[in-house]
């Protein structure tokens, strides 16, 4: 059974990559060249933690008949 802890856990870690892409993103917007090899990691990486929290949120979710 996930824990709300966890659940938790999952979502910290989903925020700080997306705001490490919007970190990222910034510095290209202010000239910084484009590490495409890169920004496709982090986008990977930030779909893996999505698919995690999201998982650990099923025992959270109200279910509707």
């Amino acid at each position: 059974m996930v824990t709300r802890e966890e659940f938790h856990a999952a979502y910290d870690a989903w925020k700080a990559a997306t705001d490490k892409h919007k970190r990222m993103m910034s510095a290209v917007m202010h000239g910084e060249p484009l590490n495409a090899g890169r920004m496709h990691q982090q986008l990977a990486e930030i779909e893996r933690l999505h698919e995690d929290w999201m998982r650990k949120a099923e025992p959270f979710v109200l279910r509707q008949p």
